[in-house]
């Protein structure tokens, strides 16, 4: 099983900064959807928030759904994150999985510590797929899919675009672990 996440936040920084959204898919080995949560998380000062961060956010309508109350606060996705993720099992040796997965490990080490608890240390990273690509075979790299359009920075289909991007490169993969043509 590999266990897949994704964060929408206020920022760069976990220590100063707040979840806005989760989205956490499980597969199986093959990357076969097993179950989804995402819930949009309450609490964070919208006030103070960069430019960027706001413009992001607006496009994406993230904030127009936090403004209107639509979420939990952190206390309850922790709750109901932990009692969703058991009826996997032992989750111990599943990787986290997602796209440039240590920044998403890094705010859950500081907000939902013990989800990360659950986890193994190890990483599925989908963008890695990607690099290791781009560089080792070109031709594999330019059929990929491409950008999410309209529903970037949603963390559920964020997480499901890295799903699938890990799974067309997987796909590709020769009994040596060489890149098929």
């Amino acid at each position: 099983m590999i266990v897949w996440i994704d964060t929408e936040t206020t920022g760069l920084d976990p220590h100063t900064g707040s979840l806005l959204e989760i989205a956490v898919v499980v597969t199986d080995d093959n990357f076969n959807e097993l179950g989804a949560y995402s819930t949009n998380v309450l609490g964070a000062d919208l006030a103070n928030l960069d430019e960027f961060i706001v413009g992001m956010h607006t496009k994406s309508g993230l904030l127009d759904e936090l403004n209107e109350g639509n979420g939990q606060t952190l206390e309850d996705v922790k709750s109901d994150l932990l009692v969703w993720l058991e009826q996997f099992g032992d989750l111990s040796r599943a990787p986290l999985g997602g796209s440039s997965v240590h920044f998403d490990r890094a705010w859950l080490q500081v907000h939902l510590p013990e989800v990360i608890g659950l986890l193994s240390h190890r990483h599925v990273d989908a963008s890695s797929f990607s690099i290791v690509a781009k560089s080792a075979c070109p031709k594999v790299y330019a059929k990929r899919r491409k950008g999410q359009a309209e529903t970037a920075h949603r963390a559920l289909d964020d997480i499901r675009f890295s799903i699938s991007e890990a799974k067309f490169y997987a796909n590709r993969l020769g009994r040596r672990g060489w890149f098929r043509r």
